[in-house]
């Protein structure tokens, strides 16, 4: 029997799975199943990360060593046009949960809650999820050898010849001083490497699309309920990312629905008004609103339907706002959710956890 086969075998009866149930998450029939344990075949690098991605089993570090020898890290992004819809924290989000699962995870990030928090001396907490996470900087990375160079060629130019505001103007736009773009040459990771040291990497890239669709092997993009123009700049990112430039492959592209929270009833506020003495017309407004709040959401849950982009089945709600407000009013002033937090951190047995780890398991579950 291969050591994968063994590896899995034993997986799976310390766990009290059933071969059917194995053999699906692994992505294979029953028969090829029983094969691995028969000792009759040898089940592939892919197989193996299958199986433990879809069932949530720890891997031994043995396995994993094994895995290391040729590994191909999957590359996925959680992004949108329209800034303020939570594209970071979930990315954050998802990240840690893949660290949860027993994956080595790095985000390669170009938001500025990020380069504020480094800034500050924002890190991860020992111990936390988010601490299994490698975190790079956008200027941290070239994505290609031809990136690299034409950098160098630019930084060169701009330090010999440039004016006052074309060096401010690279240094807003790389978010640091000349002096450590000159190292950052010398320094930097190249994409390629990263590649072959981790099993997922996130991208959090804003804006930059092509970084995006060049190198994403899937995209998630956000599709808030609740605001029109992140509908609208969907539509144009998607087209965007399935534009191909000679030839080349585009991403899986699937839309996330956020903040799915539908109704404008509070039971609480009900009960908490219900001993008010509450003028006719006074409810009467309230009433309407809340009407008029829940035709608006169809409104853009129409033109979300009409995307030509496959929906993920997992919806977000606004649990995640709940756990974050909950968690500032707890913390010291100035001390509150930042870039390097996650909700399974601060919150492991909330609904917004629970959301979180459906969403990986299904990201996870439709890259393979």
């Amino acid at each position: 029997m291969s050591p994968f086969a063994a590896a899995l075998m034993n997986s799976r009866i310390a766990h009290s799975m059933s071969r059917f149930r194995a053999a699906e998450c692994a992505g294979v029939s029953e028969r090829t199943w029983r094969s691995y344990e028969q000792g009759q075949r040898a089940p592939r690098k892919s197989v193996v990360r299958n199986f433990y991605d879809r069932s949530g089993i720890p891997m031994t570090e043995d396995t994993a060593k094994m895995l290391r020898a040729s590994p191909v890290a999957r590359v996925m992004s959680i992004t949108s046009l329209k800034g303020g819809v939570g594209k970071s924290p979930i990315t954050v989000d998802v990240a840690a949960c893949l660290v949860e699962r027993g994956n080595r995870v790095a985000v390669i990030s170009h938001d500025c809650c990020y380069e504020d928090g480094l800034s500050q001396g924002g890190r991860p907490r020992t111990g936390d999820l988010t601490a299994g996470v490698e975190f790079f900087g956008y200027p941290d990375v070239f994505f290609s050898v031809a990136e690299k160079e034409t950098f160098t060629k630019r930084l060169r130019h701009i330090v010999d010849h440039g004016s006052p505001m074309d060096r401010s103007g690279l240094e807003f736009e790389m978010g640091g001083t000349l002096g450590s773009m000159v190292e950052r040459i010398g320094s930097c990771r190249m994409f390629k490497d990263l590649h072959a040291d981790y099993d997922y990497i996130l991208l959090d890239l804003n804006l930059k699309v092509d970084l995006i669709r060049a190198h994403s092997d899937l995209v998630a993009i956000i599709l808030d309920s609740a605001c029109p123009q992140s509908v609208d700049s969907a539509e144009r990112l998607n087209l965007r990312l399935q534009r191909s430039k000679g030839g080349r492959r585009t991403p899986s592209c699937f839309g996330l629905i956020t903040r799915n929270d539908v109704g404008g009833r509070s039971r609480e506020l009900e009960e908490y008004l219900g001993g008010l003495d509450l003028p006719p017309g006074t409810a009467e407004a309230l009433e309407a609103a809340r009407l008029v709040s829940s035709n608006f959401r169809e409104r853009i849950l129409s033109d979300i339907t009409a995307l030509p982009l496959t929906r993920l089945v997992t919806h977000l709600t606004n649990a995640h706002e709940i756990v974050i407000d909950k968690y500032n009013y707890e913390q010291p002033f100035m001390e509150g959710y930042s870039y390097f937090d996650s909700v399974l951190d601060i919150a492991p047995h909330s609904h917004a956890a629970d959301e979180i780890r459906r969403l990986t398991s299904e990201l996870v579950g439709l890259r393979l």
